[in-house]
């Protein structure tokens, strides 16, 4: 969830128009209050979690536990505190005009021959500096969270002291900053500004090749650059979270054993270099040549192989059931929804806004409701899917272990049987432990560590519960495809003024 509400955070950047609401209004807070309670509610914010986390370190062991668990709950309520908050420092407090005033003369370069289709071409300087409140609020919730981080690490070495595993000492901020920032912040962004960046260079190329009105052309060439950084981007990722080929040992031959019997191809293994921070597994790469599977450092230290071979086994079974590329059949069914269907209700919007307020600023409400309309569709859409891709990898994970185990040349089988189930469910346990996740933690894109436990033991207790399963999938796999089917028909259907009314 972490980085869709980071992508919110830079959608509601991208959908501020400066233009679009002419002068200031004079009866408005000034501009150094505005910005000083847009900052304030910011600094508030971290220092207010900051203060929560050391009274949470002090309690008793009870305590402790009770007052985290209500730290953490806060803390997913404060990650959507942070692109609403800019929303009302850009709409309201005058963030989006300050960030004009630095960025004055890229707003007007490339000069236009003709100045009415001057559209602030260049993107990514200002939404650099636009978005970095929300990155920097971001980045000071892991600083307030640190003394709770810390504070579980520490009680953790007596855990692995008991069960026989490598003892490390708790990592630094500077160290845990570190590994966040790759996997949060850096995952998530570089591929986006990436393609901001393919823009820039479009509209400065253009214009040196003597187009002063590329903006429309550049615009359009985001399209096959968003296609081309999402094929790709496992390359800019594997050095963004620092990784490196992972060395030739009896395990790694028995994962790569392990990808021939099930015929799938890969560029490499990985080992993910987290500094011992995290135990985790990804896979990343819709096409061969560009897929690497990571295996962080933490998990290789602290699980058995037979565990390891498991979480490598759910990894591949995202790539076999394909669901990146489902991922991408929902995200341009998104697309559709909004550029669809929700034309007409802007239309009906529209009509009212006007008859109420300024017209002038209708393109701002107009980008701001795509916004949240897109990031609504993913909270609602996705936060179902994303688990029941979950659920399909570790039924996947548990058939592979136990045919491995009867039958390492054979296919795949076809119902999850108890040695499968209860040893990825035992890895599933030891990646809460190593994680400091709590079993019934609620997970958006996962699920709950004891709701797959659970449902993995309950299919070894019943075969028919695993064709159930699978029924259920290729009926949901279908539904997609004939959603997105319906949502191209509408808008192959929709009048061309559809589109373009209230714009």
């Amino acid at each position: 969830m972490a980085r869709f509400t980071l992508l919110f955070v830079l959608g509601v950047w991208m959908s501020w128009s400066k233009r679009a609401f002419g002068p200031s209004d004079p009866a408005s807070l000034s501009p150094t209050v505005s910005l000083a309670i847009f900052f304030g509610g910011y600094l508030a914010l971290v220092a207010g979690i900051r203060l929560w986390a050391l009274w949470v370190v002090r309690r008793s062991n009870r305590g402790f536990v009770r007052g985290l668990y209500r730290l953490q709950n806060y803390i997913q309520v404060a990650r959507y505190l942070i692109p609403i908050w800019l929303a009302v420092g850009v709409y309201i407090l005058k963030w989006g005009e300050a960030v004009e005033f630095m960025c004055h003369p890229l707003y007007n370069w490339p000069p236009q021959s003709n100045p009415t289709l001057q559209s602030n071409p260049i993107e990514l300087p200002q939404a650099l500096i636009g978005i970095a409140p929300a990155i920097l609020a971001w980045v000071g919730m892991w600083w307030s969270y640190f003394p709770c981080d810390e504070a579980l690490r520490e009680q953790s070495l007596f855990g692995n002291l008991n069960d026989d595993l490598p003892i490390h000492a708790p990592p630094t901020f500077a160290q845990s900053f570190g590994a966040k920032l790759r996997l949060q912040v850096m995952f998530t962004l570089v591929p986006v500004l990436c393609v901001l960046f393919v823009h820039d260079l479009a509209v400065a190329g253009l214009y040196f090749c003597g187009v002063h009105n590329g903006g429309d052309i550049a615009d359009w060439l985001m399209i096959p650059a968003t296609i081309a950084v999402f094929i790709y981007a496992p390359e800019l990722l594997r050095r963004a979270l620092s990784t490196q080929k992972l060395p030739d040992s009896p395990l790694r031959r028995r994962l790569e054993e392990m990808c021939r019997r099930l015929k799938l191809r890969y560029r490499d293994i990985l080992l993910w270099r987290t500094g011992d921070t995290m135990g985790n597994a990804a896979v990343m790469g819709v096409l061969p040549r560009v897929r690497y599977v990571l295996l962080s450092d933490l998990l290789l230290e602290t699980m058995t192989d037979e565990q390891i071979e498991a979480v490598f086994a759910h990894e591949l079974g995202h790539v076999v059931h394909k669901h990146l590329i489902w991922l991408g059949v929902y995200i341009l069914l998104t697309v559709l929804l909004i550029t669809g269907p929700e034309t007409y209700a802007l239309q009906f919007v529209h009509n009212w806004y006007v008859g109420h307020w300024s017209a002038a600023s209708w393109d701002n409400v107009e980008g701001l409701l795509d916004v949240v309309i897109a990031f609504a569709a993913i909270i609602l859409a996705f936060g179902y899917l994303s688990p029941r891709f979950e659920r399909q990898a570790d039924v996947f994970a548990a058939r592979t272990m136990q045919q491995q185990r009867s039958d390492p040349q054979g296919q795949t089988a076809s119902f999850v049987d108890e040695y499968g189930a209860g040893l990825f469910a035992s890895a599933l346990q030891r990646v809460a432990i190593i994680n400091h996740v709590p079993f019934n933690a609620r997970n958006w894109s996962h699920g709950s560590i004891a709701k797959r436990v659970s449902a993995v033991l309950e299919m070894s207790a019943d075969p028919q519960r695993t064709w159930q399963f699978d029924r259920f999938m290729t009926r949901l796999y279908i539904t997609l495809i004939i959603l997105l089917l319906c949502g191209g028909a509408v808008c192959a259907l929709m009048p061309a003024a559809a589109f373009t009314a209230g714009r």
